[in-house]
């Protein structure tokens, strides 16, 4: 199926598993946090409320680099498990919460519980590279559909249960993915000290991921990636309430065109990697993404088809590139430093979280024009940095 063997579509369909139900654990909160913040006491405080939304990405960055040196040294799975662990006492914390400060304790504890840069190391350790980006697309996939999905649900089970309910939902999956991690995930490839030349240091290790210049290029894309995607899913909700759609109607443009995306992802991956060609696909990805920038910031008026065609444009693309860019790290290293290098790369990821809700809000209030300047800056540099990075090799 997909050109992969047994053992690489049960790796692929079980890491995704678990990564569905970790994204969907995280993102089933934030829908109803700014109303959660009504329950919980001092949660009027819109400062301390937005510590507490915060100190989950805030934390997650700084344990990303640690965790995957720790990964490279003692494998995947023990970090991985330790992971949802932490990430799941967090949550019952949360949900156990009557004050504020309690609540910033667990979200605290939910960021410390890394997962993502072992999982993405595991997930190339079990698959060959011209698999991989492959692979990565039902990743890329599950983090889509999680959040589709969330926005349905945690509204429903808000109003079931207030955020208690939540909470021990998010708990309840990440538990749920310990067995699968356990039984279903292929076991660790053995890593001996033998089979390569590269020293167990991990300061060495880390001094070679943080001085190759086509990883600083797919580090700075994912920073990129992410600020365009998180500023966007502050802007998307306006035009769609121009057009007369409303919030508790907007999932049913968003998940269509989700789908949509998702055939129009498998097809290029499937005939890019074949060809050899994913730097051509990365670049058009990204002019895809200024396609739609300037369907949204300059058609006038912005009707229900068009604003449809700009959002399969803009999944389409957030897609392929979440596919190709951790695939095309895991292959710029050797095994004995790919969770660390992709732990770098996650990090960039959360920084570029933070930075693009900072970017959405700015944008939101200051109007069009910085909006064009931001965004097609943000692109143009993001291209010219993938302009010389080295074609991956076709194997």
């Amino acid at each position: 199926m997909l050109g992969m063997t047994p053992i690489e579509l049960r790796s692929t369909l079980s890491i995704t598993c678990v990564y569905f139900l970790r994204m969907l654990g995280i993102f089933i909160v934030y829908p109803i946090f700014l109303q959660a913040g009504d329950h919980y006491a001092g949660g009027r405080d819109l400062e301390l409320l937005g510590v507490a939304l915060g100190v989950y990405g805030l934390l997650q960055g700084m344990v990303q680099i640690p965790m995957g040196i720790l990964a490279d040294r003692i494998g995947r799975k023990p970090i991985i498990i330790l992971g949802l662990l932490v990430f799941s006492s967090g949550s019952f914390i949360c949900m156990l919460s009557t004050g504020i400060y309690a609540l910033i304790l667990g979200r605290s504890l939910q960021g410390l519980g890394v997962i993502s840069m072992a999982t993405s190391a595991l997930l190339a350790d079990q698959t060959r590279p011209q698999t991989r980006t492959l692979s990565m697309a039902f990743i890329g996939i599950s983090i889509s559909l999680a959040f589709a999905l969330a926005i349905i649900i945690s509204p429903i089970l808000f109003s079931l249960g207030q955020a208690k309910t939540i909470f021990f939902i998010s708990g309840l999956l990440s538990l749920i993915s310990i067995p699968i991690m356990v039984w279903w995930v292929p076991a660790e490839l053995p890593r001996s000290p033998e089979s390569s030349p590269l020293p167990n240091d991990w300061s060495a290790n880390l001094k070679k991921v943080l001085t190759q210049p086509d990883l600083w290029r797919l580090y700075l894309g994912v920073f990129f990636a992410f600020t365009i995607q998180l500023a966007n899913w502050v802007f998307i909700p306006a035009p769609l309430t121009q057009i007369g759609i409303h919030a508790e109607r907007q999932s049913l443009i968003y998940l269509p065109t989700l789908l949509i995306s998702m055939v129009l992802m498998f097809i290029l991956l499937m005939r890019y990697e074949k060809l050899g060609r994913l730097r051509f696909l990365l670049r058009a990805s990204i002019l895809s993404l200024l396609a739609y920038e300037s369907l949204v910031l300059f058609t006038h008026p912005l009707n229900l088809w068009m604003l449809g065609l700009a959002l399969v444009l803009f999944f389409s693309a957030i897609n392929v590139i979440e596919s190709i860019q951790p695939s095309w790290v895991s292959r710029l290293v050797p095994p004995e430093q790919r969770a660390t290098a992709l732990a770098v790369y996650h990090c960039w990821q959360s920084f570029g979280i933070f930075f693009g809700g900072l970017l959405g809000g700015f944008l939101a209030q200051w109007g069009q024009v910085s909006s064009v300047l931001s965004y097609f800056g943000i692109l143009a540099v993001w291209l010219l940095l993938t302009w010389n990075i080295t074609p991956l090799s076709h194997k």
